[in-house]
């Protein structure tokens, strides 16, 4: 039971800025106007959409919470935005929040790949990344599995009793 359950952290993510991002519009309409998506766990943020740009600035804020730093990771993942048809990707990264420490902003430059398997280059995204409040998540994991074990040894002395009472009451 208590192994399902886990405090929450929060994370902290600033979407900085892009630079030399794909053009996938080339030929259409201009230049890619680019968004980021942030996935952490299954939750989404978006950023605005920057028109034909290539070296966008966003300069956007999210929060996240996080069950457990250890093993998650973060998707940023660039769109080109479309009035007239579909959005299309234009390239994603991916970053594991294992490396970061309490209350520390780290700012990252991250490869943009394109999706696929030539997963060429297609820009770097600038992102802040702060682990606002992981402290107490790992500790509050381990005060809980230390608790599930005594409740675990209490049932089987509980249980081992019982079984000695009921030889009593049957003898």
């Amino acid at each position: 039971f208590f192994s399902t359950v886990c405090a929450m952290g929060l994370l902290k993510v600033d979407v900085v800025s892009g630079s030399g991002i794909a053009d996938i519009d080339r030929g259409f309409a201009g230049k890619s106007d680019p968004y980021v998506v942030v996935v952490v766990e299954g939750q989404t943020q978006k950023t605005r959409t920057i028109s034909e740009s290539l070296n966008p600035v966003w300069e956007e804020s999210f929060e996240f919470t996080v069950n457990n730093p250890e093993t998650e990771s973060i998707n940023f993942l660039c769109w080109d935005g479309e009035s007239h048809r579909t959005d299309s990707i234009i390239a994603c990264a991916t970053v594991s929040l294992n490396s970061l420490k309490q209350g520390e902003e780290q700012r990252m430059d991250l490869k943009l790949l394109r999706p696929g398997p030539e997963g060429c280059g297609s820009g770097t995204l600038t992102v802040n990344l702060t682990a606002v409040d992981f402290s107490g998540l790992m500790a509050e994991v381990k005060r809980l599995g230390e608790i599930e074990g005594r409740l675990n040894e209490e049932v089987n002395q509980l249980k081992e009793i019982e079984g000695n009472l009921k030889e009593e009451v049957g003898q």
